[in-house]
């Protein structure tokens, strides 16, 4: 506020809103706050006066924790005596007799609140008290625009949106006496909950300006990528430091926006500290997408409300998949992230791309770092690779040159062009070390002119390849920046503090927390901007040097060459121990006279503390074990830590609860001895809250230092590791660390917390084995899993145990057998079910996963007792599942696929027509704009499709044609579900190719499986079907024109899905019988005989892996029987396997005809082999009734009539 405001004009002041609805004001220049304060039984009283001296903020109230959507004020009272006795503005200083209004609407409201600023009260005067009139947004949006004072709140404190309140004054009102019904619109509940999302640090305006031009190869490059339908899902651009990467991936990401292709854009490099966990990420982007696309906005406010605690990857979907599907844009979105190896949980962002793309239709990736992911292990088929050459000659001369117009040279004397080709051949491409050239050639005040700078660097002769050259340039200009020992001193410390240095700070909080002079820590700043490559938003604040440098001068900091001869070396873990016993030493104080001091009064520099001090400790001490522990003990940490008393830690504590808004209390009194404790009940109450991120970890860390013997801090420090990361190999590393320090405590206690241990160890090397693949993890997780069962013969526990102990074998399995071997997976299953009885939570989800084994094991063996019992788990699951169950839809889908595959097995067309019932009631729950729907839809098209092959019913092939068709067009170029939307379309019109003949289908269908196998390349997982698939439509072609080029590459894509079938693949029956099918047509159609020998050779290997009952049995059976009645010897099996298998094709098939015509062929060759006429005249009834179902216009019924010619001929000679 300023000076008093003229009538009819607006006083305004701002607050922020806080978890549980705390209301904060920043103090401004010459301000007053009255403070709402005190709340109570809905009332809070409005007190009056200045800011203190040396305060930041004020809270004005604070609410319940649940929503508020409608509060009274009481005794809201404005003396302008006292504003007059402190000079300051008055609060109310308007004539009398006039209406007080107030208006809450935000002051930086969300994307969600662009349309709809929420309504405002005017309270008007009655009998001393004041009654909400409505006024509409349009108002209150006017009333803004009018003349007004306003104090703009920065509190970093804030839980969600900034909010103004406005007052408009038409008179002096000294008195209020009471507000009712002040009501806070819902939509306001909307932007609290999006301002819970992590922001990315604004770096704009603070990076190197793009040199046009000198990548437009690779924007082109990257353009085309973004265009092409068949492209990888994701694009690693790599390459190694100062080629410029983070400076082109800011040209990219306007290039991909101007072009329309653009999700989000984050360099992972600039998130906050408190928001570097994978899950914080996800979220950070989906913050991204959301300011750029607002129709965004409904799906990721629903995604925060489903994923509290959910894992990673539901956060995957639920934030990127389902927002960007949202905006049913009709190409894919990008989302471009920098500096992917500058984040430690890189590699589970990685990892967790394919599976992404795979279900996220709309969504693309290009990743931007350093190393070359195939040597960490991560490059896969969806994964394109692009090297990242250094830049031309003739790019960097033309980069000096632009450089050179803002260097001050004496008498006007730029460097001569061979000058220039020089630099330009010591850079040897890589901008980084130009860009530092630059820089100490434009710095102002230095001791050589740039002239002379110039000649200097000229003079070293060094060209960029060379081992240590970058390290020799920075080596050269820090003795440049800071010529004298005494400040190559304070350097190597402002150096070392911003290294570990966690938020930016300003100048004077930082030189304080350092111990190091304001005007000498400004000065070394200055200096040092010479090496930056981002220019900070704010000069008066402090960075950490992660922001404002390039990541090869923090590594030649940290690096041995560093160390040998130079000043300049730092080491982060002293650094951090340097940061922590000075944050120990500077720790706020707990006033005996305000015990319970919020964090509202902290400083800056107090409040860095607060917040930082246990990471400082973590990074900065040594370890310890129970066995141990001496390091630690011998540290100025330790000993300063129990010299502050457990009061005043227990005053840091909760300082830090408050400051992040936590409501989890701490205990009034602590022990001496339980400091320890103290510190884990910080960690605990920090655990799983969004807004700190993984603070709990440093608390947790320093507790078990200040007591290792306590097996509990560690039991909770190993699972806090556990959630750090999925992919995180170290936290993965770390958690086994400590649930075997846990163990080591109690492994010779009787007491639960032995099997407490056991479990947690058994569970931390299983997820470690998952991470890095060493089977060593998993066998000793499978062994303490047993030896659990011996010591939980019985009890609630046993159910887990069993579970995990399951999953763990079946890792196993599969490095090791996946098919065989399910034997213990589902007897552990069945047990972990009888510990689950009616009424147990965990009943549903328990049945879901035994049946899932129990199909996944039928697949092999054919047992049909095993479906059938899968298919009653997933009935008494669905009954688990009612309307309006959050699994209904899953479980509807689960048992439909049961009763698909039961009826591929019986033909029992009650089974099929259920399973269809079943897909239409999944298809209302998924509606357009669900993210299964398109999915849905094709499941549906195949079951209508398998009704079809049964009952003949054109509807139901029409209807599953147009199914299909509507997934296509939900899947356009660039979706990564267009594959298999291709691919069921290219199905269906084949079925109707085989009934009408028309060709025009056939040609769609096979265009439409060769885009189908472009979008699956070498590789991919589900090439070798798109293979097969492709080779039998060929076939089909070949029937019909006899063009040798078809057959043959039919039997060429055949063979190479064979082998990606090896011995033992589930699949591998299947492709033998495809590949013996298509050499058995080229044999009848040229008579190679090895064509022949190498059909009955697959197919006798086909037919073996296809017993009895086996759904494959059928077709593999039957294509062996045609191969094998060319071979007379053979005849009497060639009969004997085509009668078997046309006795499994139920009469009412559609495709009965096919298979009696097959049986005809084989009983003429036995014909005339044998001259028995009754073969013959079976062969002609047989013939003949395949005849009579045989569709008119089916592509083989050419061939039918060719062996009806063929019987008829011994008839009619004499």
């Amino acid at each position: 506020m300023s000076s008093p405001t003229a009538p009819g004009h607006t006083a305004r002041w701002s607050g922020g809103v806080f978890c549980g609805l705390r209301l904060y004001t920043r103090r401004g220049q010459s301000s007053t706050v009255r403070a709402l304060s005190e709340f109570h039984s809905g009332a809070a009283t409005l007190h009056t006066g200045p800011i203190p001296d040396g305060s930041e903020d004020v809270e004005l109230a604070v609410l319940p924790e649940d929503k508020p959507t409608y509060v009274q004020v009481s005794t809201l009272q404005a003396s302008m005596e006292e504003a007059a006795a402190q000079e300051l503005p008055p609060f109310v200083p308007l004539p009398p007799e006039a209406p007080l209004s107030i208006a809450l609407v935000p002051s930086h409201p969300s994307p969600q609140c662009v349309e709809g600023t929420p309504a405002c009260a005017s309270l008007q005067p009655d009998g001393g008290k004041f009654k909400p009139q409505t006024r509409s947004p349009h108002d209150a949006a006017m009333e803004k625009e009018r003349q007004s004072v306003h104090h703009f709140d920065s509190s970093t404190h804030h839980y969600g949106d900034f909010y103004s309140t406005s007052n408009t004054i038409h008179g002096p009102v000294t008195n209020v006496k009471h507000i009712e019904n002040a009501y806070f619109p819902t939509r306001n509940q909307d932007a609290l909950l999006w301002d819970t999302l992590p922001r990315q640090r604004d770096l704009s305006g603070q990076h190197c300006e793009y040199l046009d031009g000198s990548r437009e190869d690779t924007a082109q490059y990257v353009l085309r990528w973004a265009k092409d339908p068949t492209g990888a899902a994701t694009l690693f651009i790599y390459g190694p430091a100062g080629l410029g990467k983070s400076t082109l991936a800011r040209h990219l990401t306007h290039r991909l926006r101007v072009d329309g292709r653009l999700a989000a854009s984050v360099s992972l490099s600039g998130i906050p500290t408190d928001a570097r966990g994978p899950a914080s990420v996800v979220k950070l982007i989906a913050r991204e997408i959301g300011e750029r696309y607002s129709d965004a906005i409904p799906a990721i406010l629903e995604a925060i409300r489903l994923c509290k605690d959910a894992p990673l990857e539901e956060h995957l979907e639920r934030f990127l998949r389902d927002a960007v599907s949202s905006l049913k844009c009709p190409w894919p979105l990008i989302i471009l992230f920098d500096a992917v190896d500058e984040w430690q949980s890189f590699g589970t962002l990685i990892k967790a791309l394919p599976g992404l793309s795979s279900s996220a239709s709309a969504l693309r990736f290009i990743l931007l770092g350093r190393l070359d992911p195939r040597a960490r292990g991560f490059a896969d088929a969806s994964m394109h690779l692009y090297p990242l050459p250094p830049v031309s000659k003739h790019t960097m001369e033309c980069y000096f040159n632009h450089q050179f117009n803002d260097v001050r040279w004496i008498d006007g004397q730029r460097p001569s062009p061979s000058q220039t080709t020089q630099l330009a051949e010591l850079a040897n491409g890589l901008f980084i070390w130009a860009s530092i050239v630059c820089s100490l050639l434009k710095k102002r005040l230095s001791a050589t002119t740039p002239n002379q700078t110039l000649e200097a660097i000229l003079h070293s002769r060094r060209r960029l390849g060379e081992n240590e050259s970058l390290a020799g340039l920075y080596h050269q200009a820090l003795l440049w920046l800071f010529p004298d020992s005494d400040d190559q001193e304070l350097a190597q410390k402002y150096l070392g503090a911003t290294l570990v240095l966690q938020q930016p700070l300003p100048l004077a909080a930082f030189s304080s927390l350092i111990d190091l002079p304001a005007h000498v820590a400004e000065e070394i700043q200055g200096a040092l901007t010479a090496l930056q490559i981002r220019r900070p938003a704010d000069e008066h604040l402090v960075h950490p040097s992660v922001d404002l440098f390039h990541l090869s001068l923090l590594e030649y900091l940290q690096s041995k060459s560093a160390s040998h001869g130079t000043p300049f070396s730092v080491s982060a873990f002293d650094a951090h121990s340097q940061l922590a016993e000075l944050c120990l030493r500077k720790l706020p104080q707990c006033p005996p006279e305000s015990p319970n001091l919020t964090c509202i009064r902290l400083s800056p520099q107090e409040e860095y503390i607060v917040k930082y001090l246990a990471t400082h400790i973590q990074h900065g001490t040594p370890s310890v074990s129970p066995a141990s522990s001496m390091e630690w003990e011998q540290t100025r940490h330790r000993d300063i830590l129990r010299g502050l008393g457990v009061t005043q830690l227990r005053h840091w504590g909760g300082l830090l609860l408050d400051l992040v808004g936590s409501s989890h209390p701490l205990k009034e009194n602590y022990l001496d001895k339980e400091i320890g404790t103290l510190m884990y009940d910080v960690g605990a109450a920090l655990d799983g809250h969004s807004a700190v991120g993984l603070f709990h970890i440093p608390w947790m860390e320093v507790a078990v230092r200040l007591q290792p013997h306590n097996p509990n801090i560690w039991y909770q420090l190993g699972w806090a590791y556990s959630g750090a990361g999925i992919d995180d190999s170290d936290a993965a590393e770390k958690a086994v660390l400590s649930h075997e320090n846990m163990l080591d405590i109690v492994k010779d206690s009787p007491s639960s917390n032995r099997g407490e241990a056991l479990l947690s160890l058994a569970t931390s090397l299983h997820h470690r084995f998952e991470i890095t693949g060493h089977t060593e993890d998993v066998d000793r997780s499978i062994s303490l899993h047993q030896e659990l069962l011996g010591l939980y013969p019985h009890g609630r526990i046993r159910s887990t145990i069993l579970n995990n102990l399951a999953s763990a074998l079946e890792s196993r399995l599969k490095m090791v057998d996946p098919i065989n071997n399910m034997d213990d997976v589902i007897s552990m299953k069945r047990e972990a079910l009888c510990l689950c009885p009616f009424g147990h939570e965990n009943r549903a989800s328990t049945l879901r996963s035994l049946a899932s084994s129990l199909e996944s094991r039928f697949k092999t063996t054919a047992c049909i007792t095993e479906l059938d019992e899968a298919i009653s788990l997933h009935r008494e699951a669905l009954s688990l599942c009612p309307s309006g169950h959050e699994y209904r839809a899953s479980t509807l889908r689960s048992l439909a696929s049961s009763l698909e595959s039961h009826f591929k097995t019986t033909a029992c067309i009650d089974e099929l027509d259920e399973a269809i019932t079943l897909y239409r009631e999944v298809l209302e729950l998924s509606p357009p704009g669900h993210s299964y729907h398109a999915p849905v839809l094709q499941h549906l098209a195949f079951s209508l499709e398998s009704r079809f092959e049964t009952t003949a019913c054109t509807a139901d092939l029409d209807e599953a044609i147009g199914l299909n068709r509507k997934a296509l067009e939900l899947s356009p170029p660039g979706h990564t579900g267009r594959s298999s939307a291709l691919q069921g379309l290219a199905f269906s019109l084949t079925s109707r190719f085989e009934t009408t003949a028309c060709t025009a289908d056939l040609e769609e269908a096979i265009d439409l499986n060769r885009e189908s196998l472009e979008l699956r390349p070498p590789g991919h997982k589900k090439r070798a079907l798109a293979l097969q698939v492709l080779a039998l439509f060929l076939s089909y072609r070949f029937e019909t024109t006899s063009s040798t080029a078809e057959i043959d590459e039919s039997i060429s894509l055949g063979r190479e899905a064979l082998g990606l079938h090896p011995t033992g693949h589930l699949w591998r029956g299947d492709s033998l019988n495809e590949l013996a099918w298509h050499l058995l047509q080229r044999y009848e159609a040229q008579g190679d005989r090895h064509d022949l020998d190498e059909s009955i050779s697959l197919g006798r290997e086909s037919a073996a892996l296809a017993p009895a009952g086996h759904p494959l049995r059928p077709y593999a059976a039957g294509t062996l029987a045609l191969a094998l009645r060319f071979r007379p010897e053979e005849l009497d099996e060639s009969l004997r396997l085509r009668r078997e298998v046309t006795s499994l094709m139920p009469p009412t098939h559609s495709r009965r005809w096919e298979w009696l015509m097959y049986l005809a062929f084989v009983l003429h060759c036995h014909y005339e082999h044998s001259g028995v006429v009754e073969e013959l005249d079976e062969a002609i009834s047989v013939c003949e009734e395949a005849s009579s179902l045989c569709p008119p216009e089916h592509y083989l019924r050419p061939k039918l009539r060719n062996l009806q010619a063929k019987l008829a001929a011994p008839r009619s000679s004499p």
